[in-house]
């Protein structure tokens, strides 16, 4: 099992929601309203640096990471301006 942390630009958050529905993901938790910088720049909710990102965690089976990172690389590629979005998994175990 893989836990993805996927973050990414608010404002793509339906269509990242639109995916993981699609391809049947079970389940996730998202913490939005994060500020924080990187490649695409500062995400800090304010006038000066406006916007902010979304976190979400989905633990899914191995058969299921590369279709998720598939749909969102495609995604990410259609917006004309490029948004901000990344992933990463970790090996997880489910314990309780």
């Amino acid at each position: 099992m893989r836990m993805l942390m996927l973050v990414y630009e608010t404002a793509v958050d339906p269509d990242v929601v639109k995916i993981l529905d699609e391809l049947g993901v079970p389940g996730y938790t998202k913490m939005s309203g994060v500020t924080g910088m990187g490649k695409t720049g500062r995400r800090n909710a304010t006038p000066v640096w406006p916007g902010s990102c979304t976190i979400c965690y989905t633990a899914v089976p191995e058969d299921k990471v590369k279709s998720i990172l598939e749909r969102l690389e495609i995604l990410k590629a259609s917006y004309p301006v490029k948004p901000g979005l990344k992933a990463f998994a970790l090996l997880a175990d489910e314990l309780i």
